[in-house]
């Protein structure tokens, strides 16, 4: 088997990655520079060396005096395919001598210390990674301050160098590093850093996505994050041995199915973090879970006081838009989180039982005025009459709606879903750097977990920032991939994306006839004629799927054949494909191929996709590129008018013809209507 030997250095690989953005496009040295945080010089000589690697595999560079350099593709197959080793053997570095950056370097030692085991001193580490002593020196001391803060501590003895630390500890960090880089890695909320150390946030957080999940217990973000602060709470008054509020009347939820997984939860806590809780953090945590499905059955004491709640909340929203000038019961989002509030809320206050907050003061000191406004109205709902509320539970309330008003004051801003994998620890660190960033041009929609992205609905969204890897999974919007840090790389890729939204340059700097030219050029790189498809007759979905995967340029071999069924299978198993019931857009959870493609099936008679969807009619299967996939991401957009436009559905479906999908999205494409 050949071994692929990779060409291009790590600075080599980051100044084509800014090149592939700017593909077509002049770009000068200083630019480059400043994007890959390199010195002009230093790209300058890189250049000289790629302009003959990238000739060798379908790539070009060009210059021209005053302008810059250019980029450009002539054999997209032969650059995409060595772009895709070149990726791959970056990721995975077996050769010691091609880890030339310190972050490199790091993590080569860590994973010398964690998991290799075997002598590991200071000259073997500066024989092996081609550097000083000196410099080995510097990387340790990196690497102790970084496992410092899990209790665990760096030594010399023998001249070996060995970690020493509690096992669990040892673990955690482990985790944290080399696993959940996209879930909150090393950095934690800023509630966790307020309430607890970290490492025990970071139980916390596992311990309830693990139960939560395995009970099949959706949880909406808010109620998660509600959880994860009443948990973390509660610890903090255990440690410092505050006394807890007894809670009675729900001697029936033990019966239930969120009652056993709070039960689990507790148990792991206890074993995790040695710290032994009253039965009474049980309940708190069903009321949690139950109020993630808006559970309160007739047993329930506050059960009565949900009647009508909707309606109370809207015209105490009413009222309070009123004096802000501020349309505020438009947002169903809004009422549907206050509605989520108010079901544990009830319960809690019917039982005397109210919780501190850690962002009373801050509130108060900066919405005081808004503050007093919301209390006012709120303090009129038939179901908070009878009771002495305190100051920190207004300010769960008022959260709510504080952050309605900061949408609705800044309207034009682009619309941005954030996504992390639990839509709590490092999702707060995220979004507070994002709104830092970039606060005259975003609008945080939305912090969601990995696990909610589904059921998040993304007509509102102009953009999705992650720190979970997406690839591979069809967003009909563009997506950004960063760390939760947000490095100077993370805020350039998501500055291009947003500019690209916004300004969108294609139309500015081309004229019409060369946009027209770039349209067509895309609907043809995307939609081939070999790859439409028209099923006259009945057909199961696995001999319509054999047959559109059989179109696909890599289906040669089994091997691939086998390897995109199992990843369309992986995929679905993590949320639906069809939308409005006749439309499918099944995908591999990861890219196989190695150009872009979209196989399109229509389906005569309704195709039986699942016992939920019985009547699919048109199949779009989308097998993204391992390597770039600019094409598509502009034509997914445009699905998204096919799947909400039941007249370019029928019209597809009356004249199945390969030129009757191109006329369709040539007009999206171009950005008119149909």
């Amino acid at each position: 088997m050949e071994v692929w030997m990779a060409m291009l250095s790590k600075k080599e690989m980051s100044i084509v990655e800014v090149l592939l953005k700017y593909q077509g496009v002049y770009i000068s040295s200083q630019e480059l520079a400043d994007a890959v945080g390199y010195s002009d010089r230093t790209v300058r000589k890189y250049l000289k060396s790629l302009e003959n690697i990238l000739k060798e595999h379908g790539a070009h560079l060009s210059s021209k005096q005053g302008k810059g350099t250019q980029f450009w593709i002539s054999d997209s197959v032969a650059f995409d395919t060595f772009w895709i080793e070149e990726k791959g053997h970056h990721k995975a570095v077996s050769d010691v001598t091609k880890l030339e950056v310190g972050d490199d370097r790091k993590r080569y030692i860590i994973n010398k210390l964690f998991f290799e085991g075997g002598p590991c001193t200071l000259a073997s580490l500066s024989q092996e990674l081609y550097i000083s002593k000196t410099s080995v020196s510097q990387l340790i001391a990196d690497i102790r301050a970084m496992i410092a803060g899990y209790h665990l501590t760096l030594e010399t003895e023998h001249h070996r160098l060995q970690v020493y630390g509690k096992e669990k500890d040892i673990r955690h960090f482990i985790k944290d590093y080399f696993f959940l880089d996209s879930f909150n890695g090393s950095v934690f909320s800023l509630i966790g850093d307020e309430l607890l150390e970290k490492v025990q946030l970071s139980e916390i957080i596992h311990i309830v996505i693990n139960h939560t999940r395995n009970a099949d217990l959706k949880l909406a973000d808010f109620v998660l994050h509600n959880l994860i602060l009443h948990i973390a709470l509660a610890v903090k008054r255990l440690k410092i041995s505050s006394p807890v509020y007894s809670l009675s009347g729900f001697a029936h939820l033990r019966n239930s199915k969120e009652y056993q997984v709070a039960q689990a939860i507790i148990g792991d806590l206890e074993e995790k973090l040695a710290i032994s809780f009253p039965e009474q953090e049980v309940v708190y945590i069903t009321t949690h879970l139950r109020s993630a499905g808006n559970i309160l059955d007739d047993s329930d004491e506050a059960s009565e006081d949900l009647e009508g709640l909707e309606e109370h909340i809207q015209f105490a929203l009413v009222n309070i838009g009123k004096e802000l000038s501020l349309p505020l019961e438009e947002d169903h989002h809004l009422i549907n989180n206050l509605k989520a509030h108010f079901t544990p809320f009830l319960s809690r206050l019917h039982n005397h039982v109210q919780f501190s907050n850690p962002l009373t003061e801050e509130i108060q000191a900066e919405y005081g005025p808004v503050l007093d406004v919301i209390k006012a109205h709120f303090l009129k709902l038939p179901e908070l009459e009878p009771y002495d509320i305190r100051e920190d539970e207004w300010v769960y309330i008022a959260l709510h709606i504080l952050a309605t008003i900061e949408k609705l004051n800044h309207q034009q801003r682009k619309r941005v879903l954030v996504v992390c994998a639990t839509g709590v620890g490092s999702a707060r660190m995220l979004k507070n750097r994002l709104e830092r960033e970039f606060s005259r041009e975003i609008e945080i929609e939305d912090v969601v977990s990995y696990f909610d992205l589904a059921q998040h609905n993304l007509q509102n969204v102009d953009l999705i920032i992650s720190s979970v890897d997406l690839t591979g999974l069809l967003f009909l919007v563009p997506v950004v991939q960063v760390g939760v840090l947000l490095n100077q790389k993370d805020i350039e890729k998501i500055r291009t994306k947003l500019t690209s939204i916004v300004v969108k340059p294609r139309l500015a700097a081309s004229s019409p006839s060369e946009f027209l030219e770039q349209t067509d050029q895309q609907l043809e790189m995307i939609f081939r004629k070999e790859q439409f498809l028209v099923f006259e007759e009945k057909i199961s979905k696995q001999k319509a799927l054999d047959a559109m995967i059989g179109q696909l340029k890599e289906a040669d071999g089994e091997e691939f054949i086998e390897a995109f069924k199992q990843q369309l299978q992986l995929r679905e198993r993590l949320s639906p494909v069809v939308f409005a019931d006749i439309l499918a857009f099944p995908h591999p959870a990861k890219p196989l191929s190695i150009q872009e493609q979209i196989v399109v099936a229509v389906f005569k008679e309704p195709l039986m996709w699942d016992e939920h969807s019985s009547r699919v009619q048109f199949v779009f299967l989308i097998s993204p590129s391992m390597s770039r996939n600019q094409v598509l991401k502009e034509v997914s957009p445009k699905l998204v008018d096919f799947v909400e436009d039941t007249s370019l559905q029928r019209k597809l479906l009356e004249n199945p013809t390969f030129e009757t999908l191109k006329n369709i999205f040539i007009p999206l494409l171009r950005g008119g209507g149909k």
